[in-house]
């Protein structure tokens, strides 16, 4: 099924890493190193809280597609190291995508610490290395134009050999390393973009449509009441023997009222939006059926089904309001897919918030 929706791009281009792939817009794109940027920085004596919600901000100023980020601990500084990649060329076209996938995520290898490669893509030859948890990448142009004098800029030896794969193996290389990739790592270089593909409006229609119709039809109600009133205050100067009616009426429109008064604040101390929906949403997306949900003391549990739930634990731990998620009790196979609860710690700042 992903065969089928899997492409590289570059150069405004796709390139279908499979036969049997679509000729339409595919649903997950690998993105040529041309077409994004990659910045790292190190923020010491900072708390993981304190970091989150510094890189939310960074984050929304982002106009069509929101930058990857990725948090790693460094004991030295007793901080984080944090890996940014931001997409800069073709954002509008890549936003129609589900997943997009940085081409150096492909690249780099869990399974070894040192490698060297020179890569004849799409986009032009690519140098990629890597030495334990850094790597570096760049285009055979200007200054860097072969292999020897991209050693020399990223400090590699002159001996280091280097795995070479010419312009007609390329795509097939890519399909190969995506196969191979462990999920967890995948999904912690990707971008999703599920936001871009769901309209908002009709996920507000949900609960807007129930108290608009609600609302409606107490103004019918109010409306109709005060005519009633109306046309008999206008009798009763000549129809004395109709006064009790009309005080009847009105004492029930003076109820109405009262009615009214109290729903429109009880609605208008509600929030619209549940304020933790999106770890819902991050869980519904990839496919989870909730049998059981309930929230105290700043957790969260959520019980039911998916057909895979280590890429559900994966979305939701995303969510910059959760601190921590864990399997409550394991993960057992029912019928085909995977049966688990998730216990979701929030962060103390949403925590606070709930009281």
């Amino acid at each position: 099924m992903l065969d089928k929706s899997v492409a590289y791009f570059a150069n405004g281009e796709f390139n279908a890493l499979f036969e049997t792939a679509l000729s339409n817009t595919p649903k997950i794109i690998i993105v040529a190193r041309k077409h994004y940027s990659i910045e790292q920085q190190s923020y010491p004596a900072l708390s993981l809280t304190e970091l989150k919600s510094l890189l939310k901000i960074k984050g929304e100023q982002a106009n069509t597609l929101k930058p990857i980020t990725t948090i790693e601990p460094n004991k030295d500084i007793d901080g984080f190291d944090v890996t940014t990649i931001r997409f800069t060329h073709y954002t509008e076209q890549l936003a129609k995508a589900w997943l997009l996938i940085p081409e150096t995520a492909l690249l780099y290898n869990h399974h070894t610490e040192k490698s060297l490669q020179q890569l004849a893509t799409p986009a032009g030859v690519l140098f990629f290395s890597q030495t334990k948890n850094t790597s570096h990448s760049a285009y055979a142009r200007g200054l860097i134009n072969n292999l020897v004098t991209y050693k020399h800029s990223v400090g590699i030896a002159d001996t280091t050999p280097a795995e070479q794969v010419e312009a007609p193996q390329y795509l097939a290389y890519l399909a190969n390393m995506l196969s191979q990739k462990p999920l967890p790592e995948l999904l912690k270089h990707c971008r999703f973009n599920y936001q871009q593909q769901s309209n908002p409006l009709k996920l507000h229609l949900l609960y807007i449509a129930p108290l608009l119709t609600i609302t409606l039809y107490i103004a019918l109600a109010w409306g109709w009441q005060w005519l009633s009133v109306y046309n008999l205050q206008q009798e009763v100067s000549a129809q004395s023997q109709q006064a009790n009616k009309v005080l009847t009426q009105k004492n029930q429109l003076d109820a109405l009222n009262n009615k009214t008064a109290l729903f429109n604040q009880y609605v208008g101390s509600k929030s619209t939006v549940y304020q933790h929906w999106d770890i819902l949403n991050s869980a519904l997306i990839n496919e989870m059926s909730i049998d059981i949900f309930s929230q105290q003391n700043g957790k969260i549990q959520i019980r039911g089904s998916a057909p895979n739930a280590n890429k559900v634990i994966n979305a939701v731990s995303q969510q910059s309001m959760v601190a921590g998620v864990i399997f409550s009790g394991g993960v057992r196979k029912y019928r085909g897919e995977d049966k688990f609860t998730l216990e979701i710690t929030l962060n103390a700042q949403e925590h606070g918030n709930e009281k």
